[in-house]
């Protein structure tokens, strides 16, 4: 099914009841009436997302939240990934760690091939996978 097929025959109660829990209670009626419609039309094309523009305790909460409505992991996609992804590494996830909301990644060096490892801890039971 094509995008704007999909936007055609969108449920758009769902699509406003996802944004509401994205947003708040007030959903998109607080943005422009531009905006509003862009993000209504990509959630019903499926392509929406959460955009986390914020300081790092504001992405970890807003991660929290979203553990709290039962998801136990996301997909994260950033505009500059080589920039973006060590600060998201070394702020973010240490404040999730705090928040129990994941567990932390160790280094290991194999001496005999000089290679790096990462060798995660096992989660504890109903651990999100942050």
């Amino acid at each position: 099914m094509s995008s704007s097929k999909t936007v055609e025959e969108a449920d758009w109660d769902a699509v406003d009841r996802v944004l509401e829990l994205v947003l708040g209670k007030e959903g998109p009626q607080g943005m422009e009436a531009e905006m509003a419609y862009r993000l209504r039309e990509r959630f019903a094309a499926a392509f929406g997302g959460m955009p986390f523009i914020s300081d790092p305790d504001h992405v970890a909460s807003e991660l929290a939240r979203i553990a709290g409505w039962g998801f136990d992991g996301v997909v994260f996609g950033f505009v500059n990934y080589l920039e973006e992804l060590p600060f998201f590494a070394q702020e973010v996830l240490p404040r999730l760690e705090r928040m129990d909301l994941r567990q932390p990644f160790r280094v290991n060096v194999d001496s005999d091939a000089s290679a790096r490892k990462l060798q995660a801890r096992p989660a504890r039971p109903g651990a999100a996978a942050f």
